[in-house]
């Protein structure tokens, strides 16, 4: 059961700028829900809205490995308002639904 046309996507910036992953997903149909993670380049001296306009690209392989964990960690301490996982240093932007 469920409905379609959901979509959204959040923010993770590591090493206080260093990387800048989105994680976006969408329900192409009921029950079924699509996850893409993607990155963006470091771009020393631009804003964070400089960086999340610029072209996505594949995440690199050898951030996956190290940060993927902790990229998890993040993202729970973010919605269930908990501290930061030890070594995270940068910020997680949640998406606001402003209806």
């Amino acid at each position: 059961m469920g409905g379609t046309g959901f979509e959204g996507s959040l923010f993770l910036e590591f090493e206080n700028g260093g990387a800048l992953w989105k994680l976006s997903w969408r329900t192409p149909e009921p029950g079924v829900t699509l996850y893409r993670w993607s990155y963006r380049r470091k771009k020393p001296g631009a804003s964070w809205k400089e960086r999340a306009a610029q072209k996505e690209e594949e995440l690199p392989r050898e951030e996956v490995e190290p940060r993927g964990g902790l990229a998890e960690q993040a993202l729970r301490a973010a919605y269930e308002g908990g501290e930061h996982p030890q070594g995270f240093q940068g910020q997680v932007y949640l998406p606001v639904d402003c209806r």
